[in-house]
């Protein structure tokens, strides 16, 4: 019988000589597949061994007619001895990236970037409103601060001292026609620039006549306190003056003196809580002094006694030039109220029943 034959088929010049080389390009990753033409025979080839162990896995199919296409996986067996060696942040990182996909890792680390964006803008918004409360607080306190220092100090403008009384049963007594001062009423005289007048008010007219004069308004005193008696001489004066000039009968001539001059304890010349000022033309009232008491006298205590515009409620006819003491307190309310002392005595009653 004759001997079969020792040697191997041979496989044909169609390209299957160049498999393991191809293979062996595939293996390493340096290209992604190759197509090469081999004939039926090449799977028995012993270079083709290693194209055949790969077919079944990498899915290669060899005809004669049809062109080998070696996909190179060697991306995903990288991809797999990751997954399976990966460890630490790095590791797992890249698991995840393997994992999802490219798409879904962009959207994801643009998602961690839009966080952490976020996240500052977010703290920076935190400490703007931070700092807008500190300062907004600041201001508020400096303000308080502030006010509480003037509070704790008197108006460079207003009179303020330890000897000025509270005592509105002295401040607020009342004298006026029909209205004599309370019995027992007793003033505290002294004297100051040759006028008498009740001690008490002593340190907010010397305060008051200081600052007229610093702002260009010097102030004279024409009259003070006088006594009940000289008072009446002055009524019966002027009552004779009346009857002797004006050929009046007596109660005319007496009722026109009460209202210009007062009888003894009905006028507020009694009370020695005011005073008149004097002026150089004897109209009082178109004096600089008169418009600057007129806008300062209440920061001291003092009041116009007798304003034009309330004759018919105080009894006596105006006079610019006397103005009386009542406490800064009570001044700045009669101002406000625009209330001469009759009404704002009369007002206090009633509201406080």
């Amino acid at each position: 019988m004759p001997r079969p034959s020792s040697k191997v088929a041979q496989p044909q010049k169609c390209g299957a000589i160049l498999l393991p080389a191809l293979a062996a390009l595939a293996d390493s990753g340096y290209i992604r597949g190759v197509c090469a033409s081999i004939c039926c025979a090449c799977r028995q080839h012993p270079f083709a061994c290693r194209g055949a162990a790969l077919s079944p896995v990498r899915g290669i199919t060899c005809t004669f007619s049809d062109g080998l296409f070696l996909t190179s996986r060697v991306e995903k067996r990288r991809d797999r001895r990751k997954l399976k060696g990966g460890s630490g942040v790095r590791g797992r990182k890249e698991k995840e990236r393997i994992l999802k996909g490219p798409t879904e890792w962009r959207k994801q680390k643009q998602l961690k970037k839009l966080r952490i964006v976020m996240t500052a803008v977010g703290l920076m918004l935190l400490f703007s409103v931070a700092a807008g409360a500190f300062l907004a607080w600041y201001q508020i306190q400096s303000a308080l601060d502030q006010n509480r220092q003037q509070a704790a100090q008197p108006p460079a403008s207003s009179f303020s001292t330890e000897e000025e009384t509270d005592d509105d049963s002295v401040n607020l007594a009342l004298a006026g026609p029909g209205r004599p001062l309370p019995a027992g009423y007793r003033v505290q005289v002294e004297t100051y620039q040759g006028v008498s007048v009740d001690r008490r008010i002593l340190p907010a007219l010397k305060k008051m006549m200081e600052d007229a004069a610093a702002a260009g308004c010097p102030l004279t005193l024409a009259e003070g306190y006088v006594d009940a008696e000289r008072q009446d001489a002055l009524f019966q004066a002027e009552v004779k003056r009346l009857l002797k000039t004006q050929k009046l009968s007596q109660v005319v001539a007496e009722n026109r003196a009460q209202s210009t001059v007062g009888r003894g304890g009905q006028t507020d010349a009694q009370t020695g809580l005011s005073v008149a000022f004097a002026a150089a033309d004897k109209n009082f009232g178109a004096t600089p002094q008169y418009r600057w008491l007129t806008r300062n006298s209440v920061d001291y205590g003092f009041v116009q006694r007798y304003p034009a515009e309330k004759s018919a409620k105080t009894g006596m006819e105006g006079n610019a030039a006397r103005f009386r003491y009542v406490g800064v307190e009570n001044a700045v309310q009669m101002r406000e109220l625009s209330m001469c002392m009759e009404e704002y005595v009369s007002y206090l009653g009633k509201r406080d029943g």
